[in-house]
């Protein structure tokens, strides 16, 4: 029988499972970078502040979370999460960017959106000069659905009736077949 969150229902084990070797994987890499460099410098001799820039409670809060757990215990410092949701995910490093020492104890997780900002609206960061990238957690893979008993059964058949109603459809017709078959 599968345990149950109350926040977002049953709980799949292959998910439980996918979560436990990511925050193990991460944590190993933190792990093995903190015992590279024990014998010069003794890091971190104090709480490290991640800040996740999404809500509390997320799917990304819940593994940054559990990483921050599993991490803490290897790094011998407790790793305490600071949610500064916002801006499609840009709030939080932007406030790390502005704030933060460049000390190692305070780090952020970001999103692709962090790249995208700079081209849609001023910015107080550089993407590729404020922000130092030490590990990849992981990817989204997402997609578009529609009801099953809805009419279209491929993005071309929606596209093509949006079209039709308005004449007009800002969305690419031509998308990867990978992506949507």
């Amino acid at each position: 029988m599968n345990k149950f969150n109350r926040i977002t229902g049953p709980i799949n084990p292959h998910r439980r499972f996918a979560l436990k070797t990511a925050a193990a994987t991460a944590a190993a890499g933190l792990s093995m970078w903190s015992s590279a460099n024990a014998a010069s410098v003794a890091f971190p001799t104090r709480a490290v502040t991640l800040i996740v820039p999404w809500t509390p409670g997320g799917s990304t809060d819940t593994v940054l979370r559990l990483l921050a757990e599993s991490a803490s215990k290897h790094l011998g410092q407790p790793i305490v999460i600071l949610n500064k949701p916002g801006g499609a995910g840009t709030v939080g490093p932007a406030v790390m960017a502005a704030t933060a020492k460049p000390d190692g104890y305070t780090i952020s997780q970001v999103a692709l959106s962090l790249f995208r900002m700079p081209y849609l609206q001023n910015v107080s960061y550089d993407p590729l000069k404020d922000f130092t990238y030490i590990i990849g957690l992981s990817g989204y893979t997402t997609g578009i659905v529609v009801r099953a008993d809805a009419p279209w059964k491929s993005w071309k058949e929606l596209v093509d009736y949006r079209a039709q109603i308005l004449g007009w459809c800002p969305m690419p017709r031509q998308v990867s077949a990978a992506a949507f078959t």
